[in-house]
């Protein structure tokens, strides 16, 4: 009985190591991802802070789709009974896989006071700018500028 020789273990060893890393880093299929839209918010509250004019946001996001999905930002947006945002501010979110469940919180300074009628939650990819995004300029105005710079309307989440 011929033993193949060492050179030729070796050889057929590290031939099947990289072929498992070729397959572990992507030859498979498991690299597909689904959208945003597979996200939905599960819960939310808000907590206002009046002396403060800060509002607490508090809520819970699931992944409802059968991919996971890439990361992404929650972006909280306040709004007055006329619907003109008040303040804003987002949090990232990381990969969720199926199924999976994530909690978040953010604090947003209400610009001008007055009241707010409503908290709008939206998921947006990490760094996107959303079409109504509040900054000082047109914190005041009936109708939101567009504007596609949304840092200039993000606060800081306190943390």
């Amino acid at each position: 009985m011929n033993k193949p020789s060492a050179t030729a273990v070796f050889a057929s060893l590290l031939l099947a190591a990289l072929s498992l890393s070729a397959l572990l880093i992507g030859g498979c299929g498991g690299r597909e991802v689904g959208s945003l839209d597979q996200i939905i918010v599960v819960t939310q509250r808000y907590v206002m802070d009046e002396g403060d004019d800060v509002v607490r946001v508090v809520g819970q996001v699931r992944n409802a789709g059968d991919l996971p999905t890439p990361p992404a930002d929650i972006v909280a947006t306040l709004r007055n009974r006329a619907g003109t945002p008040k303040g804003q501010n987002r949090v990232s979110l990381p990969r969720l896989d199926a199924g999976a469940e994530e909690q978040f919180a953010l604090a947003i300074t209400s610009r001008s006071g007055g009241a707010i009628d409503e908290v709008e939650i939206n998921i947006v990819e990490p760094g996107a700018a959303l079409n109504q995004a509040v900054t000082p300029e047109n914190a005041d105005e009936e109708t939101p500028a567009e504007t596609g710079d949304e840092e200039t309307g993000s606060e800081s989440d306190g943390s």
